[in-house]
């Protein structure tokens, strides 16, 4: 109930009401990219690779909760590696180097616990007990979220059993423009007359209004029951719901 519900595919549009409500979603977007929604949003979306590697490291030694000064070189090396191993990959595949963003990801759990958790690392090396430290407290702050503070068990020591370098490059972001609003009232050529419709609302036939989704304009209103055409999708407004267009001529929909 504190959701909005995306009306994505080709058929999003068709069904959205029929199930968003029922399920007590109170808002409804349709997008004018639904039917190709995450093909649009994978083709803009920045490039993610992970490199890892199983390595066990211990950080803090049991009973006396002092960092491993020893791992430390260990740590390094081992990002070192995934490192070198990224940059290859991103040469290969053509990828700006210089414009890469890397960040360590590791599985860490507490000594004798079975079960790792990922955490995500303050930083790519260790050079002191400082960074060491830093890097136990996110794993505490992380382990306090997900299991609750009794679970945190320092006296049993922390290991590090997995290394996972993310490595982003960011992509331009698509610009969506804005339209200013035209008022509630559609154009009379977005209206394209009316045809018997079954509404399971009535249980009968009704005399509907069939619109143009691609002659709506920002701040356009419809209300249900209505159909709105397009030449990829369409949007069924069963009666008591309202279609507002959007400055960015999405369809908010809502019931009333």
């Amino acid at each position: 109930k504190e959701f909005t519900l995306f009306a994505y595919g080709g058929a999003g549009p068709t069904h959205c009401c029929g199930y968003g409500f029922v399920a007590g979603v109170p808002r409804i977007i349709v997008f004018p990219y639904s039917p190709v929604f995450c093909a649009l949003g994978s083709a803009n979306l920045d490039i993610v690779q992970f490199f890892e590697k199983a390595k066990h490291v211990p950080l803090m030694t049991a009973i006396t909760m002092s960092y491993h000064a020893g791992s430390f070189d260990v740590f390094n090396a081992t990002v070192l590696e995934l490192q070198e191993r990224a940059k290859k990959e991103l040469l290969l595949t053509g990828l700006p180097l210089e414009s890469a963003i890397f960040d360590l990801e590791l599985d860490m759990r507490y000594g004798g616990i079975m079960m790792p958790l990922r955490v995500s690392s303050p930083s790519l090396s260790l050079q002191n007990d400082d960074d060491a430290k830093q890097l136990y407290q996110t794993f505490e702050q992380d382990y306090v979220r997900v299991y609750s503070r009794y679970n945190v068990y320092p006296e049993g020591g922390v290991d590090i059993d997995n290394f996972a370098l993310k490595v982003t490059v960011p992509r331009n972001k698509l610009d969506l423009p804005t339209y200013p609003s035209q008022g509630e009232t559609p154009l009379p050529q977005a209206n394209k007359g009316k045809r018997p419709v079954f509404w399971e609302e009535y249980d009968d036939f009704r005399d509907t209004d069939i619109y143009e989704l691609k002659s709506l304009q920002c701040g356009n209103i419809i209300h249900g029951p209505a159909v709105i055409e397009a030449e990829d999708t369409t949007v069924v407004l069963p009666p008591g719901t309202k279609f507002t267009v959007t400055p960015f001529l999405s369809g908010e929909i809502i019931r009333i």
